[in-house]
């Protein structure tokens, strides 16, 4: 078992839940891995992948390998596949939350920064007064963290390649690869999408203002024709649904129909047969909400994705199911 993850923190609360839910489907005889694919800016895809790669092989061989990345670590794991799966015996692939088509916001302006918060004026000031902070200073915070990113962007994006591993359209590469899948390699893809009213003590029409402007700002690909109601407008508080599910703007091919607020698997279409979907609904990315501000910390779901044991279960089936196909 290998795992790849933003940072060895954020798998240390998924680890336990997975250990569990692999115990319930009779697997105890695995070994965990997760070597660090993220620190700072620096990190993920080129610099990371040789290395990893050279740590699986020097610690187990040819023994099977799982690897399961949780958003940028998706990236590290989906290179590692492309690069050198020939090289190791890959059983399978899980990705969780991954941004494959980036993330908007690191391209977006000043300009769009503060037209977000004009249109969700009324809605952001709710979101602040459920926190207690005020609104003025979180619009601050946002362009403080885009002029950061901007500099960043322009500037440091030689020395930055994590981030850049993060601009949209930068993995195009990996798209087919990863929806298609290998013919040896089945693939478990995991998208998780969450309203600002399930996270926050908010009304819905505060929400749905929300939900809507802060998805323009994810995404840079939307369409004026595109409704508060579309499903490409769904994210993570972070990544785009779309990009999540290796799609680019349309995810019309993925039936979205009749998921309950527990999950749903979704074959793959056509084409992509070795491909499966578990589509997460009412779930964040991450315990706070630092694209617009830092000190907003999600208040219902207040755990990170990866700390799901529904998570760790939905894993935990694709992985026993590969493991005893190989067996047979």
């Amino acid at each position: 078992m290998h795992g790849l993850t933003e940072s060895q923190d954020t798998f240390y609360h998924f680890e336990p839940n997975l250990r569990k839910a692999l115990q319930e489907v009779g697997l105890t005889n695995i070994a965990f891995i997760y070597p660090v694919a993220r620190e700072g800016f620096s990190s993920v895809v080129s610099l990371y992948v040789d290395h990893i790669f050279k740590e699986i092989k020097k610690q187990v061989g040819d023994a099977p390998v799982h690897l399961i990345g949780y958003s940028q670590g998706g990236l590290v794991a989906g290179y590692l596949e492309k690069k050198h799966g020939d090289e190791l015996n890959i059983v399978s692939s899980t990705y969780i939350s991954t941004p494959f088509r980036g993330v908007g916001a690191i391209k977006a302006t000043q300009s769009e920064v503060k037209e977000f918060s004009r249109n969700a004026s009324g809605a952001l000031e709710k979101l602040a007064n459920s926190q207690g902070l005020d609104r003025q200073k979180i619009c601050k915070e946002m362009q403080r963290n885009q002029m950061l990113l901007s500099v960043i962007r322009t500037l440091l994006l030689p020395f930055t390649k994590g981030l850049g591993a993060l601009k949209p359209d930068n993995n195009q590469d990996l798209l087919d690869d990863i929806r298609k899948g290998s013919p040896k390699i089945p693939h478990l893809i995991i998208g998780s999408y969450v309203s600002f009213g399930d996270i926050f003590d908010i009304s819905p029409e505060a929400a749905k203002i929300l939900d809507w402007h802060y998805a323009k700002l994810l995404k840079k690909d939307i369409s004026p024709n595109f409704t508060p109601e579309d499903n490409s407008m769904k994210n993570d508080t972070m990544v785009p649904f779309p990009s999540q599910l290796a799609r680019r703007g349309s995810i019309d091919d993925i039936n979205l129909a009749g998921i309950k607020d527990s999950g749903s698997e979704i074959p793959g279409p056509k084409g992509c047969e070795n491909t499966t979907y578990y589509v997460l609904p009412k779930t964040a990315h991450a315990w706070n909400l630092p694209i617009i501000d830092g000190n907003l910390y999600i208040q219902k779901n207040s755990r990170p994705i990866l700390a799901s044991p529904q998570v760790a279960s939905v894993v935990a089936a694709f992985l026993s199911k590969q493991i005893w196909k190989a067996d047979d």
